[in-house]
């Protein structure tokens, strides 16, 4: 990996968080920035997805296209976050209780397998192997089918244990003898040699439609659900992780859920030994986004996927 497209992966990492708390003026901010790039319309460039939410991506070989799934958590009857949306450069588009896909046109062809990069930490992706059980699932809310992309890489982390949701377990707490891992709740999906004017939502009509600008030679989109409360202490933190996870766990029916080790903070931590490497967490974007859960994927095969550990 180039130092300029590291540079560029963990920027977004950071500035997705700081995009979300600009609210209003970073529509200011990017517009500026889209006066200034100097990238004609037509030009290829770099597109990046990053996801940030309670999702399970379902990866199918044969089409080479990943099914973003999105558990009922939203909008109504006490559920705990606002509907999922994409932000872009220039708007943001809601997105209901239904099915969506992202097309890009022509863009350089994908590996034939679904390939996860490391950034700095030794941040993983929870993976299982198998096919998806989703089908009719009443527990999902959307399904949001992407490309192949190029690159995948995992980005902000929780540390926890991903246990079996069998008798006994303890799902959301600190359990002596629990060995974390770094576990990424958030990833970035990269698009090389992207046509911009070729980018398109079916399901969005063509008044909704997210306003994609390059900045420099790249561009990017946020595909998010908020949650609706803020979370000021662990306890309740790892609870609200967990149940986003355990939602879903039951769309893959899974059967999964997530503890932590004693004395762990979710917010900050001085340091933490997971399988020998030391990860540091920091607070990161305030309180409102530190309850997030570790995201899930679904490949049919090992010998589909690439996916370093940590």
């Amino acid at each position: 990996m180039t130092l300029s497209r590291y540079i560029a992966i963990a920027t977004l990492a950071v500035s997705t968080l700081a995009i979300l708390q600009l609210g209003c003026a970073s529509h200011s901010l990017n517009s500026a920035k889209e006066a200034a790039s100097g990238t004609s319309s037509t030009d290829a460039v770099t597109l990046r997805l990053a996801l940030e939410g309670p999702f399970a991506l379902c990866f199918d070989d044969s089409s080479h296209k990943i099914r973003v799934l999105l558990p009922d958590l939203v909008d109504s009857n006490g559920k705990t976050h606002f509907k999922p949306f994409i932000r872009a450069t220039s708007n943001e588009v809601n997105l209901d209780n239904s099915s969506y896909e992202l097309t890009i046109g022509a863009y350089s062809e994908a590996a034939s397998m679904l390939a996860v990069t490391q950034l700095g930490d030794p941040v993983s992706i929870h993976t299982k192997f198998g096919g998806c059980q989703d089908a009719h699932s009443p527990h999902k809310y959307l399904e949001f089918k992407v490309p192949q992309p190029n690159h995948i890489y995992p980005t902000l982390h929780i540390m926890t244990t991903i246990v079996d949701r069998g008798e006994g377990a303890t799902c959301g707490t600190d359990v002596t003898g629990s060995k974390p891992s770094p576990h990424a709740r958030q990833l970035v999906l990269e698009y090389d040699n992207v046509h911009l004017k070729d980018l398109n939502i079916s399901g969005l009509d063509k008044d909704h439609q997210p306003r994609v600008f390059a900045i420099g030679n790249s561009a990017q989109m946020i595909l998010e659900t908020r949650p609706k409360m803020d979370v000021e202490n662990d306890t309740l933190a790892k609870k609200m992780a967990d149940a986003d996870f355990r939602a879903s766990s039951d769309i893959l029916k899974t059967n999964e859920c997530i503890t932590f080790a004693p004395d762990s903070s979710i917010f900050v931590a001085a340091g933490a030994t997971a399988r020998g490497a030391d990860i540091r967490l920091h607070a990161v974007g305030g309180n409102h986004n530190n309850c997030r859960a570790p995201l899930t994927l679904v490949c049919p095969t090992a010998n589909v996927c690439t996916i370093p550990g940590p």
